[in-house]
């Protein structure tokens, strides 16, 4: 929902994008510890991996445009 404004923008002017979101919750009321203090971190390492492999993934060429 957050990255939605985001994708919008760049969608309505032209500009390619691609959100990429860690969870680090449940959906639900969960009972006993908080689950992003227990999933936080897991969650951002994560997606910190996800990024860089889709920017390594990426060609020179490709960026370069714009």
């Amino acid at each position: 929902m957050e990255s939605s404004a985001v994708v919008m923008t760049c969608l309505s002017n032209g500009y390619p994008v691609i959100a990429i979101r860690g969870l680090s919750d449940l959906a639900g009321t969960q009972k006993g510890d908080n689950t992003i203090r227990l999933f936080g971190s897991l969650a951002a390492l994560n997606t910190a991996k996800v990024v860089i492999g889709f920017v390594k993934s990426l060609s020179i060429n490709h960026i370069s445009r714009f």
